[in-house]
């Protein structure tokens, strides 16, 4: 295996490395959270606070139908008292009594109002908070084989990591000056060549270039610069 051969190894091992390192920080974050979780959450979280108001709106409520009833109450023991006796005054009396008990149940239809959108919210922060508990089980049962599996995708990323360093160090000085000037602006700056043509551009290679290759010599592709290896 030639430099340039080594280099492209190196390449390869480079983006497996990467693959398994994203992979251990993907199963640490489904361990360390879920955004199921904080979804569900956030969304209790939105509905504790938009039911604070309606709770203390309720409490108000009930305390102003409460003193209506007492006052239409106490209206009507003496409007049935018979202590009043002129006719006009118990008309005055009888109709501020029947407006009375219309305010008040208007006042009561809205309370009721309060109670229903109360229950409503206290319904979905219920069943949220039993998705929840279910979410959090699941978590639980599964976060043994999660911690197995980081454990040995860290142990394959360790490995590829030293595969890879050690297929670095066997490159030359020039050969990583170059590939760390193309790595700036090529993803991978080692292409292979199949059928005389590279495959990262698809364009031709020609024969000459190709007759150097078979000689182990090093060679760029003419149309992307990448450093060519003969499959």
């Amino acid at each position: 295996m030639n430099q340039t051969e080594t280099l492209l190894l190196y390449q390869r091992l480079e983006l497996r490395a990467e693959l398994a390192a994203e992979s251990v920080a993907r199963l640490r974050r489904r361990i360390e959270s879920d955004p199921e979780v904080d979804r569900l959450m956030a969304e209790i979280s939105r509905l504790v606070a938009l039911k604070a108001p309606l709770e203390s709106a309720l409490a108000l409520r009930d305390d102003e139908v409460g003193a209506h009833r007492q006052r239409l109450r106490a209206r009507e023991r003496e409007l049935m008292s018979g202590h009043v006796k002129n006719p006009s005054e118990l008309i005055q009396m009888a109709a501020e009594v029947e407006h009375m008990k219309q305010a008040l149940g208007q006042e009561e239809e809205g309370e009721l109002g309060l109670i229903e959108e109360t229950e409503k919210i206290d319904d979905e922060i219920a069943a949220l908070n039993s998705r929840l508990d279910d979410l959090r089980r699941a978590r639980a049962e599964a976060e043994p084989a999660l911690l197995l599996e980081v454990e040995a995708k860290s142990a394959e990323l360790e490995s590829l990591e030293s595969e890879r360093d050690q297929a670095w160090e066997r490159v030359g000085g020039p050969l990583q000056s170059e590939y760390r000037r193309l790595k700036s602006r090529l993803r991978d700056p080692v292409a292979e060549v199949v059928d005389l043509k590279c495959q990262a551009c698809r364009v031709q290679v020609t024969s000459n270039a190709i007759q150097i290759l078979r000689r182990a010599d090093r060679v760029s592709c003419d149309n992307c610069d990448r450093l060519l290896v003969l499959a």
